[in-house]
């Protein structure tokens, strides 16, 4: 199933925390977004030392087994 989203580096984690990557993607599957004018309304979030695993059955993971799983949502339209 295609998936959008986002992964890379933490450069410069807060302090108390050792992460070095993210993950970040939509949870809304199967809604086509314009991201010039919105964004979309609910993100699930992964922090963590791993590498992303897109070949999980469930969602995208990280194969860190302390990764730290969250949501995240914007409520305010980009500015074009």
């Amino acid at each position: 199933m295609p998936r959008s989203g986002i992964h890379g580096h933490v450069p410069n984690p807060p302090n108390g925390y050792s992460f070095t990557r993210f993950l970040v993607f939509i949870m809304s599957e199967g809604t086509d977004y314009n991201f010039t004018t919105n964004v979309a309304p609910a993100w699930r979030v992964i922090l963590g030392d791993g590498c992303p695993d897109y070949e999980s059955s469930w969602f995208p993971v990280m194969d860190d087994p302390n990764a730290l799983y969250g949501y995240g949502t914007i409520d305010m339209p980009l500015s074009a």
